[in-house]
């Protein structure tokens, strides 16, 4: 069988129940008879023995009034993680580390790494000419155990940046202000102390 849904068709109205009557399945309680009620009865004015009317409002409107208090008191309260121990709102830091030179104490220093008798050391220098000069002779009679020909690649931090500017702008290279270096400015840079590590 086939069933049409007929447009626009009013569905029937719901039958209210009147004071004293009940429904199959309902209890005979003041919450189920919100319809009409007998105006001759005497509880409908007094609310404290069940008033029909007083029932009625009690179990809809404060609900209503008391979800809305709870948007609004969520939508009002700003997050504890954005807040210090005094109720302040907390500020974004920026923390910045400096290289300082070890033995000048100048800043923009860079690290650099040796070792020797099987101990490795570090020491953060701005120009590290002096320290390698010192070890070329020994490095020229010594005999390489483990490593590469090659440098080591390292990230670049702000220092190196620095100096890669730095002796850009004395050897005639356009650099920016700010940003990215050039790769053709930074192979240039890297050949350059390439080429004055091989002098003598």
């Amino acid at each position: 069988m086939i069933r049409r849904r007929v447009a626009n068709r009013r569905r029937p109205r719901p039958r209210l129940l009147r004071v004293g009557a009940t429904a199959k399945g309902l209890e005979r309680s003041p919450r189920h008879q919100c319809g009409t009620f007998d105006r001759s009865d005497p509880r409908r004015e007094d609310p404290r023995q069940g008033g029909i009317a007083a029932t009625t409002n009690r179990h809809h409107r404060p609900r209503l009034r008391r979800h809305r208090r709870v948007v609004r008191d969520q939508a009002v309260r700003h997050p504890r993680q954005n807040r210090d121990d005094k109720g302040h709102p907390r500020m974004a830091k920026k923390v910045t580390v400096e290289l300082v030179d070890d033995i000048t104490d100048e800043p923009g220093a860079r690290t650099i790494h040796f070792g020797l008798d099987g101990v490795d050391y570090e020491i953060d220098l701005i120009d590290d000419r002096p320290l390698r000069e010192a070890l070329k002779p020994y490095m020229r009679r010594g005999r390489r155990v483990g490593g590469s020909a090659k440098e080591r690649a390292t990230p670049r931090g702000r220092s190196d940046s620095t100096l890669i500017r730095q002796w850009a702008r004395d050897h005639g290279h356009e650099v920016p202000e700010r940003g990215r270096l050039p790769k053709a400015t930074i192979r240039a840079y890297d050949e350059f102390r390439r080429q004055a590590r091989d002098i003598e």
